[in-house]
């Protein structure tokens, strides 16, 4: 978790937070992550952001981020966490020139990534999951820019947007190619 600073030329793996956000790293304004690896990490029980989880801010650039996971159960009880396996984007932020590649929230919305706010540009969003009933399996928008990005491959497990998922926001100067929901 990091309020201010700069991480650059790291791996960041095989973290794991329940209550909390950002499986791998948690991130607000004047943040930078750059030049980085974020994989194999785990979003637990009330979180979002299996593997970045940035808030009103910050600035991912040139990162892989990699086969990151969300879990989450009900417990009998409809609770709304454990979107956005790659990355959740809450209020704002920037990823720029990144790959977002394999990742799974396992009953939740955003295989790649779920973003409210922000701005994701000149990445490559592929080979992502939407969990089981859940839609946006490379990116769910409910708010934001999505521009000059490649996003194939993508899986929505049996609802809307096995590419991208767009209830709000603006998606332009795209490739979506080869998505699927299998129904």
């Amino acid at each position: 978790m990091f309020y201010s600073g700069y991480v650059s030329n790291s791996v960041i793996t095989r973290n794991l937070t329940d209550y909390f956000h950002g499986g791998g790293v948690w991130m607000q304004a004047n943040c930078i992550l750059q030049d980085s690896i974020v994989s194999s990490n785990l979003g637990g029980y009330q979180s979002y952001g299996g593997g970045v989880y940035m808030l009103n801010g910050g600035l991912v650039t040139n990162c892989t981020i990699v086969s990151n996971r969300m879990y989450s159960w009900s417990q009998g009880y409809n609770i709304n966490y454990g979107n956005g396996g790659g990355i959740f984007i809450d209020g704002g932020g920037t990823v720029i020139a990144s790959r977002v590649i394999g990742n799974f929230p396992r009953n939740a919305s955003g295989g790649g990534i779920y973003m409210n706010a922000g701005l994701v540009a000149g990445s490559s969003i592929c080979s992502n999951m939407a969990g089981l009933n859940s839609s946006g399996g490379g990116i769910i928008m409910y708010g934001g820019t999505v521009s000059n990005c490649y996003i194939a491959g993508n899986i929505s497990s049996n609802y809307d947007g096995g590419g991208v998922y767009l209830n709000n926001g603006i998606l332009r100067n795209s490739t979506i190619f080869s998505n699927l929901v299998p129904r």
